[in-house]
C-alpha cells in the first residue's frame, strides 16, 4: 500500500469516527483490522472505548440488562444506563429485544417464541411463563400439573434437567403410600397363610390324637354282653361300658330306681289291696284337693304311649312315703293328676295354698 493510500485510509477512519460509527463497522468498511482503527483514533486524539468482554460483567448485571431488553429498552438506552458501548449491550442482549409490529405495538421476540417452542418440545410438563433473558440467561417456566412457576437457566432446557419440586414431593408421597399399602397387603397375606398353616397343623394334631386314642381302644378292646338288651358290643373296660348304648343304660337306671321304690313301698305297705279303681269308688271320683270330678277319659295315645291329662285320677298319699307315710287306706286319697303333681312330697299343713 502506498503512502497516499494509507493517508486516504486514515482520513476515512477519522471521518467515520467523527460520525460515531462503531470501530467494528469502521474496520469492515475501510477494510483494515480493528487494531488499526484503535491506533488511528488514539494517534489523532479520539477516545474510543474498547469492546467489553462479557466475562468481565457480573452475571446479575447481564440478567438485569437482558430483562431490560425484554421489557422494551434499546441497546443505546441500555449502554447509557450501564455505561457500556451500545454494541456490547446489543451483543450481550442479543435475542432479548422486543420488536414492534406494523402497528407500532411491541410483540414477542423471535427468540422468545423459539424458547417457548423448545420448552414445549423438550419439557412436556412445563410451559413458558416469560422473563426470557437470552440463551445464557434465565427464564420463567410454569408446571402444567400444579402451576408452580420456576426461574431457571436457559441452558437447563437444553439438558432436559428441569424438575418440579412440588410434583416430585407429591409423587414421592404417593409412591411411599403405595409402597406401604403393598407391604401391608403382603403382611396380611403372609398372616393369612400362616393362619392357614397353623389351622392345618392343628387339625393334623387332632387327627393324630384321635387316631392314637382309637388305636389304644382297639388294643384294649374286648367283646361284652349288654345287661339290658343282651346284645354283643366292643368295649375297652367292662366297668365303664356295661351297656351297649345310652338308651340301655337309662333303662337299667330306671329299673334300679323302680326296684328301690318298690322295696321302700313294701316296707311301708299296710294294705296291699289298694287300687285306683277302688279308691275312685270310695271317694266318689272327687279330688280331695280341688273338689273337681276326676275324668277317666282325660287321656290320649301318641305313638303307642298313653298321655294322661290334668283331670285324670291318681293315688295321693296324704303323708308322703318320703316322710315315713304308710301305704294304707287311711293315708291314701283320690286326687286329680294336676293337683297331685303340684302337691308333690309336701304336707298339706306346710303349704297354705294346699290347705
Amino acid at each position: 500500500m502506498t503512502r497516499e493510500e494509507r493517508k486516504h485510509q486514515t482520513e476515512e477512519i477519522i471521518t467515520l469516527i467523527e460520525k460515531g460509527v462503531e470501530p467494528k463497522d469502521i474496520a469492515e468498511r475501510v477494510g483494515c483490522c480493528l487494531t488499526k482503527v484503535y491506533n488511528t483514533a488514539k494517534a489523532n486524539g479520539y477516545k474510543i472505548t474498547k469492546k467489553i468482554n462479557r466475562k468481565d460483567i457480573p452475571i446479575e448485571t447481564i440478567e438485569a440488562m437482558r430483562h431490560d431488553a425484554a421489557s422494551g429498552m434499546t441497546s443505546e438506552e441500555i449502554g447509557l444506563k450501564y455505561k457500556i458501548p451500545a454494541s456490547s449491550a446489543k451483543e450481550i442482549c442479543r435475542g432479548c429485544f422486543q420488536k414492534k409490529n406494523q402497528f407500532g405495538l411491541i410483540g414477542t421476540s423471535q427468540n422468545e417464541r423459539r424458547i417457548s417452542e423448545r420448552i414445549a418440545e423438550r419439557l412436556p410438563n412445563w410451559e413458558y411463563a416469560g422473563n426470557y433473558t437470552g440463551t445464557d440467561g434465565k427464564c420463567d417456566i410454569r408446571c402444567k400439573t400444579c402451576g408452580t412457576v420456576k426461574h431457571i437457566k436457559s441452558q437447563a432446557i437444553r439438558h432436559r434437567s428441569v424438575r418440579c419440586v412440588v410434583c416430585f414431593e407429591r409423587e414421592r408421597i404417593e409412591r411411599e403410600e403405595q409402597r406401604r399399602a403393598e407391604q401391608e397387603a403382603e403382611r396380611q397375606e403372609r398372616e393369612e397363610q400362616r393362619q392357614i398353616v397353623l389351622e392345618i397343623q392343628r387339625q393334623e394334631t387332632i387327627r393324630r390324637k384321635e387316631e392314637q386314642k382309637r388305636q389304644d381302644r382297639l388294643d384294649h378292646t374286648a367283646v361284652y354282653t349288654c345287661e339290658t338288651c343282651g346284645c354283643m358290643f366292643l368295649a375297652d373296660d367292662r366297668r365303664k361300658h356295661a351297656y351297649c348304648s345310652v338308651i340301655c343304660q337309662k333303662r337299667a337306671d330306671n329299673k334300679k330306681r323302680e326296684l328301690r321304690r318298690r322295696i321302700k313301698i313294701d316296707k311301708q305297705m299296710v294294705d296291699r289291696d289298694i287300687s285306683l279303681e277302688r279308691l275312685y269308688q270310695r271317694d266318689g271320683g272327687i279330688c280331695y284337693l280341688c273338689g273337681n270330678v276326676c275324668d277317666w277319659n282325660d287321656k290320649k295315645t301318641v305313638d303307642g304311649t298313653i298321655i294322661c291329662g290334668d283331670n285324670y285320677p291318681s293315688i295321693d298319699h296324704v303323708i308322703p312315703l318320703s316322710k315315713n307315710g304308710k301305704h294304707s287306706w287311711a293315708n291314701v286319697r283320690l286326687a286329680c293328676r294336676k293337683c297331685n303333681t303340684y302337691k308333690g312330697d309336701r304336707l298339706i299343713a306346710d303349704d297354705k295354698r294346699l290347705a
